[in-house]
């Protein structure tokens, strides 16, 4: 993983981390005699996307952004990793005393394991694409998910009850882990932990916008999920889940693209390099068609639940190619300190949204394809917005830095 640390390798790696992560609540349906764990364990997938997306306070982007502002650049990542592991202590010190308070009276107390876990990923992954070392995420997400796929075979195959302990214990044990690890380190040491959670006040006011941004979009893209664990039976949230997690298999292609290029976005010169951009696009149009080829396996096999190709199909096919290309354009947006622009748009999108759920609400009542539709309609307003408030930014740039908008 050290020594290969191309976007060919890298992508790979993401498939098989992502492909066997996407698998797990599969294997639980077919494995586990208790369907109510299936619906769970969704239901905690979602909700730890969704703290994730916010509770990072930004750093994912503080950290791109900051690097690139840098002159000490090797110092500056040994601070980085210092601050997330003073970030995760904080969180799992808080999970701790919530569960020996409450205990698991309530199964949301295991989205914060995981919730914490996600929010490792994503600022490590970060801190591994400034060294350039973007595959060695990978050592620590595929152990969990190959431990959590492996804890559910061994209860199927002695017959023990596979709860959401059981679960969740691989997240519970690296959340143990980072106590001991932070507590070892950095303990007795009060002046560097000021200093670290003064740098996480500066990503707070930098990421912000940012962060809000993130939390909209994060609901808007679970929203069908948690409406579907709400108001649907079990038989069908299944065939909900099935049809959604057919389409994460697209977004792990444009996940594994904007990760890899997010730091060379940051750090090129170009206002606008049109080469990634058409690097990136042929990434995800790999991912477009492995999701197609893996519908066609599971309807001709009935691994699944039948995949209809229709009007449901082609709205959330437009929403996710619609939100893939907006997502790589925002990161423009952090790379000139511009975030307010990317709020406004994420705000009144949102609004739009909150508008049309009401309105069908009243006039209707809420369907699965009346959702699909919103979300369709909400996502082309954002696009819309987003396009506009670039094109400013960049002329803006060009303008000020006198050279050519395409690199």
């Amino acid at each position: 993983m050290v020594k290969f640390q191309n976007i060919y390798f890298y992508s790979f790696l993401n498939y098989i981390d992502k492909g066997i992560n996407f698998l797990v609540p599969f294997v639980i349906l077919k494995l586990v005699p208790d369907g109510d764990i299936y619906g769970k364990v969704e239901y905690i997938i979602s909700l730890s996307l969704l703290l994730s997306s916010f509770l990072d306070f930004g750093l994912r982007t503080y950290f791109l952004y900051a690097y690139r502002k840098s002159i000490d650049r090797e110092k500056f990542i040994i601070n980085a990793n210092s601050i997330l592991l003073t970030l995760l202590f904080f969180y799992v010190t808080v999970f701790l005393l919530y569960g020996f308070i409450f205990g698991v009276k309530y199964f949301y107390i295991f989205c914060i394991p995981r919730f914490i876990f996600l929010t490792f990923i994503n600022i490590k992954g970060v801190i591994f694409r400034l060294e350039d070392k973007q595959s060695s995420i990978f050592i620590y997400s595929l152990l969990i998910n190959i431990l959590i796929i492996v804890s559910v075979f061994l209860s199927y195959l002695f017959e023990l009850k596979f709860d959401l302990f059981i679960y969740s214990m691989s997240y519970i044990l690296f959340c143990i882990g980072v106590f001991f690890n932070f507590a070892k380190k950095n303990m007795l040491d009060v002046g560097k932990i000021k200093i670290y959670f003064y740098e996480i006040m500066n990503s707070i006011k930098f990421s912000w916008p940012l962060i809000l941004v993130l939390f909209f979009a994060t609901m808007q893209n679970n929203l069908l999920k948690i409406y579907g664990y709400n108001n649907l039976n079990t038989s069908e949230f299944e065939r909900l889940s099935i049809f959604l997690r057919f389409f994460f298999i697209m977004i792990l292609a444009h996940g594994a693209a904007i990760n890899y290029y997010s730091k060379y976005i940051y750090i090129e010169k170009e206002i606008f390099n049109i080469n990634n951009y058409l690097r990136y696009l042929f990434i995800i149009s790999i991912g477009f068609v492995f999701m197609f080829f893996c519908i066609y396996l599971s309807n001709r096999f009935s691994i699944f639940h039948y995949i209809k190709i229709n009007v449901p199909f082609m709205l959330m096919l437009f929403t996710y190619i619609l939100m893939m290309n907006r997502t790589y354009f925002e990161q423009y947006f952090g790379k000139y300190n511009k975030l307010y622009s990317l709020l406004y748009s994420s705000i009144i999108s949102f609004l739009s949204l909150i508008i049309l759920l009401l309105f069908t609400y009243i006039k209707f009542g809420i369907s699965i394809n009346s959702l699909l539709i919103i979300l369709l309609i909400s996502e082309i307003i954002n696009t819309l917005l987003v396009f506009t408030f670039y094109k400013i930014v960049i002329k803006n740039e060009a303008k000020k830095n006198h050279i050519s908008i395409i690199g």
